[in-house]
């Protein structure tokens, strides 16, 4: 969310342990799940996203991604049914996009007399693109503002409802699905989970 909606670039972090606040005994069964290639189950892995800020950036530059992150953390679930997750890798894709299309590889970059070429996919879609921070921000707010009259009008699909794979992996899952986040936005929560394994601010070394 922090890329596609803001162009924030983040790093995702893996990590199993008491910083997230999972003890030694869930973090075994963490383990023991990831271990299990006939599982398929990549995107159990618990993590956090990190995201530096240098000395040198500008304060404007900062609140804007301080704010971003506010808005990801309060209101990017509401996205969640427009984005499809590969189990088997852990990645997210939002479903107008191909991770394969977004992609660029060093593979991709050819030397031909002696000069470096690359073919480079450019950006297009219809209307203004935001010009400045304030703009970026307000676009976000109006996405986050639409998403329940789309989730209104999107019709539930078997990938949206799907649920892992064995009552191990529903009990160590610590994120909202697609189809969760749905239900929640057409004013049902009957079937969303509402508990989760661990919690960062019980952690020890909080």
């Amino acid at each position: 969310m922090l890329n596609d909606v803001f162009g924030i670039q983040a790093s995702a972090e893996g990590h199993i342990g008491e910083v997230l606040g999972i003890n030694g005994k869930m973090g075994v069964e963490y383990e023991r799940l990831l271990a299990d290639d006939t599982k398929e189950i990549e995107n159990i892995r618990p993590g956090y996203t990190r995201i530096s800020l240098p000395f040198f950036m500008p304060e404007q530059e900062v609140g804007f991604i301080l704010e971003a992150l506010k808005m990801v953390a309060t209101e990017a679930w509401k996205l969640l049914p427009q984005y499809e997750v590969d189990n088997q890798t852990g990645e997210w894709k939002h479903h107008s996009n191909a991770l394969s299309k977004e992609r660029k590889w060093l593979g991709a970059i050819r030397y031909t007399d002696g000069k470096m070429l690359f073919s480079d996919r450019r950006i297009s879609g219809p209307g203004m693109f935001p010009q400045n921070y304030a703009d970026c921000l307000h676009t976000a707010r109006n996405l986050f503002n639409k998403s329940r009259k789309m989730a209104q009008r999107t019709v539930m699909t078997d990938n949206l409802l799907l649920k892992l794979n064995t009552d191990v992996a529903e009990f160590l899952r610590w994120y909202m699905l697609p189809g969760e986040a749905h239900q929640l936005l057409i004013g049902n929560s009957q079937n969303v989970k509402h508990s989760v394994p661990f919690d960062p601010h019980k952690s020890s070394e909080c």
